[in-house]
């Protein structure tokens, strides 16, 4: 099933739920500001665009993107203002939600390596070759997690680790 075929049956089932036979079968997913237009409806110039997912076809990539109107209308909330304001707040959670969660894996990869205990050692101490040591343990972290070394540096940095 490609995209449009998706698109035009979900917009057939969304009309079924709207009339509220099947209200709340979609999963909010999070935000995106890369889209500006609502997949459902077709309005355009959206300034809060709302990223959902339909139970129905949670194994395949079935996300739409859609405005926190149409957003409302398909976890069978109405049309009203507060449950526009109620879906953008859900979809924001969402986000936050799974930023955390690629937070805890990349945390979860850095700290699993084998490496990790040595890289600590070695950005704490002051001695002439902590520089060598530091840059040596995040290129073997890196071929031990698959990570660029510039991420990890990235990501500890943003963690409070200092000269790294």
């Amino acid at each position: 099933m490609d995209l449009q075929e998706y698109l035009a049956e979900s917009r057939g089932l969304t009309e079924a739920r709207a009339k509220g036979g099947m209200a709340g079968a979609w999963d909010i997913i999070g935000t995106s500001g890369d889209h500006d237009q609502c997949e459902r409806c077709g309005k355009s110039n959206l300034k809060k665009c709302v990223v959902m997912q339909s139970r129905d076809h949670a194994d395949e990539s079935g996300e739409i993107y859609v405005g926190t109107r149409c957003a409302a209308i398909l976890k069978g909330r109405g049309e009203s203002s507060k449950s526009q304001a109620f879906m953008w707040k859900k979809a924001q959670e969402a986000q936050r939600d799974h930023a955390k969660a690629s937070d805890m894996k990349t945390l979860k990869r850095i700290t699993g390596s084998r490496f990790y205990k040595q890289l600590k050692i070695a950005a704490g101490s002051k001695g002439p070759d902590r520089s060598r040591v530091v840059t040596n343990s995040i290129d073997r972290m890196s071929r031990d997690t698959n990570m660029k070394p510039d991420e990890i540096r990235a990501y500890l940095s943003g963690r409070g680790w200092k000269g790294i």
